[in-house]
């Protein structure tokens, strides 16, 4: 598989992705790649005074086998896994 994608995530998102607790990413835009791909975490540095071990690096990879849009019906299932708040 040669098609990847590199996500920049910030240190707090990271934690709770590498817990268990965030099992979901919601975007605004999707990749212009058609599944499956690979996907590169990249952990962005964090502001001044904050957290992040592994911060401005690559920290892990994924394979991405589909990407499902939010909608009325699901908005809820996908906030709970992503870990924030429906508006």
């Amino acid at each position: 598989m040669d098609k990847a994608v590199l996500i920049s995530i910030h240190p707090m998102w990271c934690d709770l992705i590498m817990s268990g607790q965030k099992t979901a990413e919601i975007r605004k835009t999707k990749p212009k790649l058609k599944p499956p791909f690979r996907c590169f975490v990249y952990q962005t540095q964090p502001k001044q005074g904050g957290r992040g071990g592994h911060s401005g690096k690559v920290i892990g990879e994924f394979l991405c086998y589909d990407i499902i849009p939010v909608t009325e019906e699901n908005k809820d299932y996908f906030a709970r896994r992503g870990c924030v708040s429906v508006k």
